[in-house]
């Protein structure tokens, strides 16, 4: 089997070797698993859950967030028209 294995910082190289293992990165810098190809499979759907759960929770907080942001911008415009804003005080 041949195919492209990362070396280090996104640089790969194409490389030959059996095909029975595969290494996967962890996610921890340097940190690999080998895996049969079925357990490698079952690995990235797992991971892939997680991340589709952490992606789920950071656009939860992302609309919490803009929810607000929008509060407080319609809060703010009705106090504008209260407040009488004039030049700067220049000491001159």
């Amino acid at each position: 089997m041949s195919g492209l294995v990362k070396v280090a910082c996104e640089f790969f190289m194409h490389a030959e070797g059996p095909a029975d293992k595969i290494s996967i990165e962890t996610g921890v810098p340097g940190l690999y698993i080998e895996l049969s190809p079925t357990e490698g499979i079952e690995y990235i759907r797992k991971k892939q859950g997680l991340l589709q759960g952490q992606l789920l929770r950071c656009k939860s907080q992302i609309e919490s967030i803009e929810g607000h942001i929008a509060t407080i911008t319609q809060s703010i415009g009705p106090m504008t028209d209260l407040v009488d804003i004039q030049e700067p005080f220049n000491k001159n």
